[in-house]
């Protein structure tokens, strides 16, 4: 087995997978590192979080999403900084994995 080194430091208890939604808000979630090999950060979020509005907490119902169907949030491994206000925490933007590809409403995937 090869050991490659991580892109995460060793101090960094806890990562941040940030997305920016259609109502163009920056959203999180957030992980306990532990020993996770990098490939391993990824997070499920439900398809309706890409259909929130800036203004109440609920899908738009014109959207077509529901709260039901789950996406993976995926590590951009080339994209992690630490969180300068926050010792212990970095982030890395994520990608909207459904079913192994791209999914349709990924930003990143536009």
């Amino acid at each position: 087995m090869v050991n490659k080194k991580s892109v995460v430091p060793s101090d960094i208890e806890f990562i941040r997978i940030l997305w920016c939604d259609n109502a163009n808000i920056i959203r999180a979630k957030s992980i306990y590192k532990n020993s996770s090999e990098d490939s391993k950060y990824y997070v499920g979020i439900s398809e309706g979080q890409q259909g929130v509005p800036a203004v109440y907490d609920a899908v738009v119902e014109e959207s077509g999403l529901s709260p039901v169907g789950e996406v993976q949030l995926k590590a951009d491994l080339s994209s992690f900084t630490p969180v300068p206000y926050s010792p212990g925490h970095g982030r890395f933007m994520g990608d909207m994995k459904k079913n192994g590809e791209t999914w349709d409403y990924c930003p990143e995937g536009f």
